[in-house]
């Protein structure tokens, strides 16, 4: 059993985003690490954090602002994308399965 929560990046679309903090059932510091999914036509806020963080999509397409780009850019799965510390960052699961990925962010 994985806990869910809905994402703080999901913006008004709370019930089609969530994230599984897996760090909350095994240890894995100094990182932290989770599922994140998106229901079909869901996406994610525009945001950035301080860690850097890397993605690994294990399902879907989707589109996705990354890696210091303006644009978004449509990938499948499995793909893997990286984000510097701040770089604005979105995904947009855009066909009619859900994206689910993996996260790990780190310091």
């Amino acid at each position: 059993m994985l806990p869910w929560r809905q994402a703080s990046q999901a913006g008004a679309d709370t019930s089609q985003v969530a994230i599984s903090p897996l760090d909350l059932v095994v240890d894995v510091s100094p990182v932290r690490l989770g599922l994140m999914y998106l229901a079909p036509g869901a996406r994610t806020t525009l945001h950035h954090h301080p860690p850097q963080e890397a993605y690994l999509l294990i399902s879907g397409r989707s589109s996705w602002r990354y890696g210091g780009s303006s644009e978004f850019r449509s990938l499948d799965a499995p793909a893997a994308i990286y984000n510097h510390p701040n770089d604005l960052h979105a995904a947009v699961a855009d066909c009619d399965e859900p994206l689910v990925s993996m996260f790990v962010l780190w310091d």
